[in-house]
């Protein structure tokens, strides 16, 4: 967790009794990442607690920029692989 905060990085909590995974991006300073922030959406978790929550949007634009970035077909949907 250290190392994302530092280098703009991310990492992952995992709940071990769901096995839920949860992402945690942290993105370097940027216009773009500013406006989603602006976009962010509140999604209740339990009464009265909500956790703010990427738009739709947003996380398939980011999708596209890390695969872009990796070329990693795990970015695409499902049945979309790259021909090389």
């Amino acid at each position: 967790m250290r190392e994302a905060l530092i280098a703009f990085g991310q990492f992952n909590l995992i709940h071990v009794p769901s096995a839920m995974k949860v992402d945690f991006m942290i993105p370097e300073p940027s216009r773009f990442n500013a406006s989603r922030f602006d976009r962010v959406r509140q999604v209740p978790l339990a009464e009265g607690v909500s956790v703010p929550v990427a738009s739709p949007e947003d996380i398939i634009l980011m999708k596209l920029r890390y695969f872009a970035a990796g070329g990693s077909d795990k970015h695409l949907p499902s049945g979309h692989a790259r021909a090389d």
